[in-house]
């Protein structure tokens, strides 16, 4: 999530992680115990969500370790802004404020265009 709206977004994902806590907690004794024989099938939702999310993770989620937020932030925003002058503007402050004890590095992936 952009910078200005990170706040929002982790509030968002905790309360999806609370509430996917309670509905585990919840249903999976339910779902063990009237399903007689076929309780066994309940492992197969864990099976499924844990092989879409590995592709997932893999092919979509971008490597940010050893960055700062800056340049998360830069990673994240779309072409079409880095294009344009708000996208310009945003990519000048960031370099501006940028505390990056690696400052040479920042400046290379920023004129690449990430």
């Amino acid at each position: 999530m952009p910078l200005r709206y990170r706040h929002t977004g982790f509030c968002l994902s905790s309360s999806v992680l609370a509430l996917s806590a309670w509905l585990l907690v919840f249903a999976a004794p339910i779902s063990y115990t009237r399903g007689g024989s076929h309780g066994w099938t309940t492992w197969i939702w864990f099976l499924v969500f844990n092989a879409i999310a590995a592709p997932y993770v893999y092919f979509f989620c971008p490597e940010t370790r050893g960055k700062t937020l800056e340049e998360i932030d830069l990673i994240f925003v779309s072409e079409a802004l880095r294009e344009s002058s708000a996208g310009q503007k945003l990519v000048e402050s960031t370099v501006m404020t940028s505390d990056s004890k690696d400052e040479s590095r920042f400046y290379e992936t920023v004129e690449k265009g990430i």
